[in-house]
């Protein structure tokens, strides 16, 4: 099985480090990280991950105002918002403006991994359907 590459957007370096762990504990490959959403944009092109994590409070472009873009570049990408943010109407918008899944920060250990390979198969299934 092909070992996913991951970006990860957070502005808090401890949470990157956290999510770095979890996601080496798991074989998954962190290609990238930054700290905002214009970095985000510049890196998702560059890199091509299979995976991005990204949270939606950060300087410059939040990641919901970089999400459709980062979409737009990234058509066959699973793209995960992290968030602390426990809202139904961030939720609603992150799903409208492209997310595959939306995971607490503070269930991560348990949610995001199967996440993960959850929105990378449901993606890697619509790009089978578009050919």
């Amino acid at each position: 099985m092909k070992r996913l590459r991951v970006l990860l957007v957070d502005d808090h370096a401890g949470i990157r480090e956290a999510v770095k762990g979890l996601l080496r504990s798991c074989d998954l490959k962190v290609v990238g990280e930054v700290t905002d959403g214009d970095d985000a944009l510049t890196e998702c092109e560059r890199l091509t991950p299979d995976v991005v994590l990204m949270d939606i409070t950060m300087p410059g472009i939040s990641g919901l105002r970089a999400l459709p873009s980062v979409r737009e570049r990234l058509p066959f990408s699973a793209i995960i918002i992290l968030t602390s943010h426990d809202n139904p109407l961030y939720r609603n918008e992150a799903f409208r403006l492209g997310a595959d899944a939306y995971v607490l920060k503070w269930r991560a250990p348990s949610e995001l991994i199967p996440a993960i390979h959850d929105a990378f198969a449901a993606q890697k299934e619509r790009a089978r359907n578009q050919v």
